[in-house]
């Protein structure tokens, strides 16, 4: 009597067939949190600017939010910004040193007079939504096409 050890090809691609589609489905339920994980700190990272801009306008008197985009407190919110690409920044001072220019953020100041600023990111959970805040305290999700060189976040 000869007994047979081991398993059959069907069996194995059977096995591997299984373990491919569990992969699929955790790895997509994962994406969609570690995506909204990422849009959540766009926002508080984005929030922080709003009383950031008012210290620094309260102390800055006559130029008002001149030079803001360009101080450490925005800058180091946006270094832990998740990068997103695909919106090209209008924030000349923020770099890496790589020479990406396409970041997916922005934050602009109104010329004369320095009334106004405004800064936005793209999201990833709604790659054709990005999250923009203002001078006058708005935090909103914007069309990503919107998110460039504007002093007000725009209404949608």
């Amino acid at each position: 009597m000869k007994i047979n050890k081991g398993f059959t090809l069907i069996e194995l691609l059977v096995v591997i067939a299984i373990i491919a589609i569990l992969y699929a489905i955790v790895t997509f339920g994962i994406t969609e949190y570690i995506n909204r994980g990422k849009d959540a700190t766009i926002k508080s990272n984005l929030s922080i600017l709003i009383p950031a801009g008012e210290v620094y306008y309260n102390h800055n008197g006559v130029d008002g939010y001149k030079g803001f985009c360009h101080i450490t407190t925005v800058q180091e919110a946006f270094y832990q910004i998740p990068i997103s690409g695909g919106i090209t920044s209008c924030f000349a001072d923020w770099d890496d040193g790589s020479g990406r220019t396409d970041w997916g953020i922005c934050c602009q100041v109104s010329s004369t007079p320095y009334i106004k600023w405004a800064a936005c990111a793209k999201l990833f959970s709604t790659t054709n939504k990005a999250f923009c805040v203002d001078s006058t305290g708005v935090k909103r999700e914007i069309s990503a096409d919107n998110c460039g060189y504007m002093t007000e976040c725009p209404i949608n």
